[in-house]
C-alpha cells in the first residue's frame, strides 16, 4: 500500500528593534493569566489594554501587561476562541524560553534567555523586551507565528580587552584590542516551507519486509533570494533609507543565483526475521534528510545597512571616535558588512543504522544497534577580508570586515547502543542501556596561532559524551503499591579553551567567544575544544608562565550521575482511581558540575588560590534536581 503525504508551514518572524533605551522590567515573578473568562483578563479587555476582537477563531495572543496583582509585569494568554487560547498556551510552553516554577514566569529571565538565543543566531543585542506573540493555525495544516521582541541593541558599543583586569592608561597590556558599534535594526523575512513524501512497505518474503520512500523539501525565502526587495520593504516599514552607500556586488560569489531546490531525500529500510518466529529481528535503514534554515541566521545580511556597523582595532579609550561623532567617523571609515554566499543550501545528513533484537525468553530481550550520521552544509561565517600576510592589503579595501556566510560546517556522530530489557513479570521489570558514542564538528576556525586566517579543523563536538549508562526498574508491591528507580550516569563533556582578545598570528581576528570556535588565537599546540579530550597542558602552562600566571596542575572533567526514586500507592474510589506519589530526586545529593573554566589567561580563585582555568565553578544548567529534593503529589483519574 502506498501513502502520499503533503505538509506546508508558513512563518513570519519579524524582529523589531527600538531606538530608545528599554527600561529594565521588574524582577518579580509574573503571574500568567489564561483564558477569556479570567476576571483579570476581562478587566484588561474592558479597559482596552488588550484587544481580542481582532483575533480570529484559532488565533491566540500572548502579551506582557502590567500585573493586576501588582509588583511587576504579567503574561496574558488568550484566544479568539478556546482553540486559540490553547494554541497560544502551547506556543508559550514550547517556543519561548522557559524559566521559573509552575505558577509564574520571571519576565527578565525570559528576556535574558531571549538575548542569549538571539546572540547564538548572530544577532547582537543588549537587553530585550518581549512585548507580544501571536499564533494562528487552522485545520488545513497551515500555521503562522509572529513574535515581536524589542531589542535596543548596543548603541554605545562593545569593547574587547586582552585580560581580565581594569584598564590602566599607563599599562598598554590592559588597553582594549577591539571596539564594535551597531545601530538598532529591523528585519522581516517571510518564509514558506513545503514538503511532500511517498512511502511504501513491501513484504518481499516470509519474515522479510522492505520499506522504500522518498521525500522532497523546499524552503522559499530562507536564503534572502531577493535582497533588494527585502531592503525595499524595510525602507517602506521604517520610512528611512535601508540601503548603504557601498556596492556589495564586488564580493565574489560561487554561483549566480540563490535557493536550494534539489532536496530529494530517499529512505530505505528492511526488517528480517530469519526463522520467521518472532525470536530474532535484524534491521537496517538508510536515509537522506534535509534540515530547515532558520531565518534568524540570515538577518545580518539585511540589517547591516541599518546597523551601519563600526569595527575599530586597537581603539582609543574611552572615546573610540577620537572626538568625532559616530556619523563623522563612519563617513571617513570603511564599514563592516555581512554577505551571504549564493551557494547556501539546506543542511543535509546521511543517516545509517543497523541492529539486531533477540528474545532470550518471553520476558527478556537484548538489543544491539549501531548508527552513524554525517551532516553537511551547515553555516560557517568566516571573515574573508583579512589582510594579505605579506603585503597587508585587504582583498576589498573599501570594507573593514566582510563576514561571509557559507555552507562549510559539517558534523559527525556515531554510536553503539546496547540494551537489556526485562518486561513486567513476577512483579518486576528492569531496563539497562549503554551508549558508546562520538560526536565531532568540522568547521572553520581562525584560533590557530600557527596558521594564518581560517583553517578547517575536525574536533570533538560540544555535546560529545563518550559513555552513558541508564538503569531503571519497577517493583510491584502488595496492596497496589509500586516502587521504581532510575539511574543516569554519563562521562564528561569537552570544553573549548579560549583566550581574551589575542591576535597571535597577526591576522587581525581577535574577538573572544565562550563557545567554540573562538576568533581569539590559542597558543601554539592548543586545539579548539580539546579540553577533557586531548588538551596540551604543557602548551597551556608555557603560555601562562610567559604571563607570570600560576601553572595549571589539574583540569576537572566532571561526569554526571543521578539516581531518582518514586513510590506510588493506588486507591479505587468508586469508578475513579487515585494515586499517592512520593518522589525523591538526586537521592545521593550529588553536585553535577558544568564544564570547567576555559579562559587560558584567567587568574586564580581568590579563596583556594587555584587557577580558574580547568576548575569547575558552576552546576550544569537545566538539570532536574541540582540537589536532593522530595516531591509529594496526589493524582485523580475520573
Amino acid at each position: 500500500a502506498a501513502r502520499l503525504g503533503y505538509d506546508t508551514t508558513a512563518l513570519s518572524l519579524p524582529i523589531v528593534v527600538r531606538d530608545n533605551e528599554v527600561e529594565q522590567p521588574s524582577a518579580v515573578a509574573a503571574p500568567i493569566l489564561v483564558g477569556r473568562e479570567n476576571r483579570f483578563i476581562k478587566q484588561l479587555i474592558d479597559t482596552r489594554v488588550i484587544d481580542i476582537a481582532v483575533l480570529k477563531p484559532g488565533q491566540g495572543l500572548i502579551a506582557a501587561v502590567a500585573s493586576p496583582l501588582g509588583g511587576g509585569d504579567g503574561l496574558v494568554v488568550v484566544g479568539g476562541d478556546d482553540e486559540g487560547t490553547v494554541n497560544a498556551g502551547v506556543e508559550l510552553a514550547a517556543r519561548l524560553p522557559r524559566v521559573g516554577g509552575m505558577t509564574g514566569i520571571a519576565l527578565p529571565a525570559i528576556e535574558e534567555q531571549a538575548v542569549r538565543y538571539l546572540r547564538s543566531r548572530g544577532i547582537n543585542v543588549g537587553d530585550a523586551l518581549i512585548t507580544s506573540l501571536v499564533v494562528d493555525s487552522d485545520k488545513r495544516g497551515v500555521a503562522r507565528v509572529a513574535l515581536r521582541i524589542d531589542v535596543p541593541g548596543s548603541p554605545l558599543g562593545s569593547w574587547t580587552f586582552p585580560k581580565d583586569t581594569l584598564y590602566d592608561v599607563n599599562d598598554r597590556s590592559t588597553w582594549p584590542t577591539l571596539y564594535t558599534n551597531n545601530l538598532p535594526t529591523y528585519a522581516n523575512i517571510p518564509v514558506k516551507i513545503y514538503g511532500t513524501y511517498l512511502q511504501d512497505d513491501w513484504q518481499a518474503a516470509n519474515g522479510l519486509t522492505l520499506n522504500l520512500g522518498i521525500r522532497y523539501d523546499v524552503q522559499v525565502g530562507s536564503f534572502n533570494e531577493d535582497v533588494p526587495g527585502l531592503l525595499a520593504k524595510i525602507q517602506d516599514k521604517l520610512g528611512r533609507d535601508g540601503t548603504f552607500p557601498y556596492d556589495v556586488s564586488v564580493i565574489a560569489q560561487p554561483t549566480a543565483g540563490r535557493g536550494d531546490h534539489n532536496n530529494f531525500g530517499p529512505r530505505v529500510g528492511l526488517a528480517w526475521d530469519p526463522a520467521n518466529n518472532g525470536i530474532t529481528n535484524v534491521h537496517a535503514a538508510y536515509g537522506l534528510f534535509y534540515d530547515n534554515v532558520r531565518t534568524l541566521t540570515n538577518f545580518n545580511e539585511l540589517t547591516w545597512p541599518q546597523a551601519k556597523p563600526i569595527t575599530i582595532q586597537n581603539p582609543s579609550y574611552p572615546d573610540p571616535f577620537g572626538g568625532r561623532t559616530r556619523e563623522a567617523f563612519l563617513s571617513a571609515t570603511p564599514p563592516t558588512i555581512t554577505v551571504g554566499s549564493n551557494a547556501q543550501i539546506n543542511p543535509y545528513a546521511h543517516q545509517f543504522n543497523v541492529g539486531v533484537n533477540r528474545l532470550l525468553r518471553p520476558d527478556l530481550a537484548v538489543t544491539a544497534d549501531f548508527t552513524t550520521v554525517s551532516r553537511y552544509g551547515d553555516r560557517d561565517a568566516p571573515e574573508i577580508n583579512i589582510p594579505d600576510q605579506v603585503t597587508r592589503q585587504r582583498p576589498y579595501p573599501q570594507f573593514v570586515r566582510v563576514n561571509f556566510w557559507q555552507p562549510t560546517a559539517d558534523n559527525y556522530y556515531k554510536a553503539l547502543l546496547l540494551k537489556v530489557e526485562k518486561r513486567m513479570s513476577r512483579h518486576y521489570q528492569a531496563l539497562l542501556s549503554y551508549t558508546l558514542s562520538k560526536a565531532e564538528d568540522d568547521t572553520l576556525t581562525s584560533a590557530l596561532s600557527d596558521h594564518y586566517g581560517y583553517t578547517k579543523v575536525r574536533r570533538p563536538g560540544v555535546a560529545d559524551r563518550r559513555h552513558r549508562l541508564v538503569a531503571s526498574g519497577i517493583v510491584a508491591l502488595p496492596y497496589d503499591m509500586q516502587l521504581s528507580a532510575i539511574g543516569d550516569f554519563r562521562s564528561s563533556l569537552p570544553f573549548g579553551p579560549i583566550t581574551s582578545g589575542l591576535d597571535l598570528n597577526n591576522d587581525t581576528l581577535s574577538g573572544t567567544s565562550v563557545s567554540a570556535p573562538a576568533n581569539s588565537d590559542l597558543p601554539a599546540g592548543v586545539l579548539p575544544v580539546s579540553g577533557c579530550r586531548a588538551l596540551n597542558l604543557d602548551a597551556i602552562n608555557a603560555f601562562r608562565t610567559s604571563r607570570s600566571l600560576t601553572p595549571v596542575t589539574q583540569v576537572d572533567c566532571p561526569g554526571f550521575a543521578n539516581v531518582d526514586l518514586r513510590f506510588s500507592k493506588f486507591f479505587r474510589i468508586g469508578g475513579s482511581r487515585a494515586e499517592l506519589i512520593a518522589q525523591l530526586f538526586n537521592i545521593f545529593d550529588r553536585a553535577n558540575f558544568n564544564v570547567p573554566g576555559n579562559n587560558i589567561g584567567a587568574g586564580n580563585d581568590a579563596t583556594t588560590g587555584r587557577p580558574l582555568f580547568g576548575a569547575v565553578t558552576s552546576l550544569l544548567p537545566n538539570i532536574n534536581a541540582p540537589s536532593r529534593q522530595a516531591e509529594f503529589a496526589v493524582r485523580f483519574q475520573f
